[in-house]
């Protein structure tokens, strides 16, 4: 894996909201609008996310990790595997997300990586706004487990 890029947002909404939000697969689909649907593959905490046409990936393996220090989302793809790493920093009310993405080295890409890093970085920046907007609409007793 090569690092790809980086994303920092401010989220008026506590590190435990995200945390669930991050750790519960179904909820991508109410912040990655590309996610179609989510369904469990096995009882290891693998899950098969299905996208829509403007992605590279149309189907992807997900399987969600947490740490003490970051929640992990490794990813295999049709056409690009990748990883990202979701680093929570609490502060008072507010939350500062780094999301850090990395990507496989020899990806099955008819472009090079340097084309699709910025318009990647802009479609998980638009994503990481949304996990934000959902994040402050909940408290941490009405988050999705």
């Amino acid at each position: 894996m090569q690092d790809f890029f980086d994303n920092t947002i401010g989220v008026q909404a506590r590190a435990s909201v995200i945390s669930q939000l991050l750790l519960n697969s179904a909820a991508l689909v109410q912040w990655d609008p590309e996610i179609r649907s989510v369904s469990a593959l096995n009882s290891d905490g693998e899950f098969e996310l299905f996208r829509g046409h403007s992605a590279i990936n149309r189907s992807e393996k997900l399987t969600v990790s947490a740490n003490d220090t970051a929640i992990n989302y490794r990813v295999k793809g049709d056409r690009l595997s990748y990883q990202v790493q979701f680093q929570l920093t609490a502060k008072g009310e507010m939350t500062v997300v780094n999301e850090s993405v990395m990507v496989e080295t020899s990806p099955k890409l008819n472009v090079p990586l340097t084309l699709l890093r910025p318009i990647a970085q802009h479609a998980f920046m638009t994503n990481l706004r949304g996990l934000a907007n959902l994040a402050e609409r909940w408290s941490d007793s009405e988050a999705p487990q």
